[in-house]
Formats: C-alpha cells, sequence, structure tokens
C-alpha cells in the first residue's frame, strides 16, 4: 500500500476532527475543475414549505389488478416477481404507494435516457413510467422500488427520501443509495438469479442486479443503523422524509442534518465522473469527510443513550461502525487513477 493510502485511512479515522485543521488530497485525483451539479447550486433546503402528509387515495391495499400486469407482456413476469417478494417481506400498511401505483405502471425500452448518458433505467414519476436500455432488464427492481415509494401531494412529489418539486431536488443522494440497498437486499440473491436465468435469460455474476451508486449505498447503510432497519424502510416505503429526519434529531440538529443532505447531495452529483476520468476531488472529499462525521456523532450518541457513555471507549466501537467508512474512499476512488486498468466504463 502506498504512502498516500496509509496517510489517507490514517487521517479517515481521525474524521470527526479533520475538517477542522487540515485536507488531504492524493495528487492523482486532481485533474480537471469539479463540476457542480445544477441542483445542488440552485437548490435550498428551506425553499421547500413542509406539507401534511396524508393517506393516498385510489386502488385499496392488497389490490392488485393481474390482468393489467399480464398486459404488459414482456415484463409482466418480473414485475410479478417483484410483487411476490414486496407483499411477502413488508407489512400492508407499508405499501399504500405501492399498490396506489402498481396498476398504472408502464414499462418500455429506451434507446437513449436524455440527460443521463450513462444511465441504464429510469422511472419518470410524473408519468409512472420505468424505461429500461437494451439488456438491462435487471435494473427494474430499482425503479420498482422507486416506484413503490412515490406519492403525489400537493405539487410536490416524494419518493422515497427525496422531494421534487418543479426544477428543484432535495435528498436524491441518499434516496439513490437506499434505493440500491433495497434492491441488493432483497432481490440479489440466488432464488432471483434463478428466476431471471430461467425466464429472461440473465446468467453470469451475482451482481446482476446492479452496482450503482456503492459510496451512496453504504451512507445510506450507515444512516440505517442509525435509525434501525425496519422504521427505515417504512419510512422510505412510505415516501416520508420528514419522519427520517425527525428520527435524526434525535441525535443531531436540524441544521446539521441539512447539511448531511446537501453534502451526500453534492457528493451524488459529482462522483460519476470519476469513472471516465480523474476528478478534483478535494471538495469531493471535504464533503466525505463532513457525512462521516456526522454520521459517526449520530451514532455514538445513539450509542449512549442506548448503552452509556462508557460503552465509547471500547475499541469495538469504532471498529464497528466506521471500518467500511474509513477504507471505502481511496478504493473508490482508485477507479480514477490513469493506471488503473479496471475503470468502469
Amino acid at each position: 500500500m502506498s504512502a498516500n493510502n496509509d496517510k489517507l485511512i490514517f487521517l479517515a479515522k481521525l474524521f470527526s476532527l479533520i475538517e477542522k485543521n487540515f485536507i488531504y488530497v492524493s495528487k492523482k485525483y486532481i485533474s480537471v475543475p469539479l463540476k457542480i451539479n445544477y441542483y445542488y447550486k440552485k437548490y435550498n433546503p428551506n425553499s421547500i414549505i413542509r406539507v401534511k402528509l396524508v393517506p393516498c387515495k385510489g386502488y385499496k391495499l392488497g389490490d392488485v389488478d393481474n390482468s393489467f400486469i399480464e398486459s404488459i407482456e414482456f415484463y409482466a413476469n418480473i414485475i410479478f416477481y417483484f410483487i411476490g417478494v414486496i407483499e411477502k417481506n413488508f407489512p400492508k400498511e407499508a405499501l399504500t404507494n405501492f399498490y396506489n401505483n402498481i396498476n398504472s405502471i408502464t414499462v418500455e425500452e429506451v434507446k437513449n435516457i436524455i440527460g443521463k448518458k450513462d444511465a441504464i433505467g429510469f422511472y419518470d414519476f410524473l408519468n409512472n413510467k420505468i424505461g429500461l436500455k437494451e439488456n438491462q432488464i435487471a435494473s427494474i427492481y430499482h425503479e420498482l422500488f422507486h416506484m413503490s415509494s412515490t406519492r403525489k401531494v400537493g405539487t410536490l412529489y416524494y419518493c422515497g427520501f427525496a422531494i421534487y418539486d418543479k426544477d428543484k431536488a432535495y435528498g436524491v443522494g441518499l434516496n439513490e443509495g437506499y434505493t440500491q440497498l433495497m434492491t441488493e437486499r432483497y432481490f440479489e440473491n440466488d432464488r432471483t438469479l434463478n428466476f431471471l436465468s430461467k425466464n429472461y435469460g440473465v446468467r453470469n455474476s451475482r451482481n446482476v442486479v446492479g452496482n450503482s451508486y456503492s459510496l451512496q449505498t453504504l451512507i445510506a447503510y450507515k444512516v440505517e443503523q442509525i435509525i434501525g432497519k425496519d422504521k427505515m424502510e417504512n419510512l422510505y416505503l412510505n415516501a416520508n422524509p420528514y419522519g427520517l429526519r425527525d428520527e435524526l434529531m434525535k441525535y443531531a440538529s436540524k441544521e446539521e442534518i441539512n447539511n448531511f443532505i446537501i453534502n451526500l447531495e453534492f457528493l451524488h452529483y459529482n462522483i460519476a465522473d470519476v469513472f471516465r476520468f480523474s476528478v478534483n476531488s478535494k471538495k469531493i472529499y471535504k464533503a466525505y469527510v463532513q457525512i462521516c462525521a456526522f454520521l459517526f456523532n449520530c451514532y455514538r450518541k445513539k450509542i449512549v443513550l442506548e448503552h452509556g457513555k462508557y460503552y465509547v471507549y471500547r475499541k469495538e466501537f469504532e471498529k464497528e461502525y466506521i471500518n467500511d467508512l474509513e477504507k471505502v474512499y481511496d478504493a473508490f476512488f482508485s477507479y480514477g487513477d490513469t493506471n488503473n486498468n479496471n475503470r468502469r466504463k
């Protein structure tokens, strides 16, 4: 391991203090100016007014129109498979959005995804439509989770932990990470692989479901460790980002939570380019350090509340929570090294 990597890992262990003193950036990451996403530049989290979430109206719980799903033809089997997994693993009260959307969903193959050159699929919440690129059918699970966690309230669209208001968006990074976490949790298994192989000829690796948003997925998982799996899944499927914020406010201020969401937004919209060329990662690294500091401080407070303040002095405490956070950053950005022959395309 290089001296630079050793330094990075050492500094990551001290991420809760480092942002106040020093920012280390490996030279291999510095190549081109950092691009700031349009949403990040324009969005002010306080510009979206909190609204009261009301029960969705529409289809009754548990009412799936089988004849409608069958009419989708090529995609019918894979949608029925998704329905079976969802209904088996989640309580009815968490599936209101799912039942309100499933009976009007449309799925089609697309050649290009406007504005998302490297994307392999999308969910259009305005029209309740999924688009998939050719030979990327396994990515439908990720998009179906978006469908299952989307609702409209007034002029706003709530999709999992994200909020969309015309040309503004909030919480997209966390939402994409948690959507992928759910996808991998419930559909990256032997049963799913056998189903895909038998019905759609999809074979090969276990990662057939997809390995998108790996950094965002890890961060979302760390949030889940703070909130609790069942509670966070329920909040996600009910499209309740405010409920998530209320849970996090047990361990952090509203301002700290908003800063975490915005830092993750910045990370989400800027790391994609690392797979094509090295990026100026100084700002990205600073955002990541602040994200890790937020997660660690919330987790520490959770442990203190549950086990007492002396528990945090156990050596296992830091290791069990931050071990993967401290290692993943350099591993993730090593894809941008011009000497790396395994760069994703």
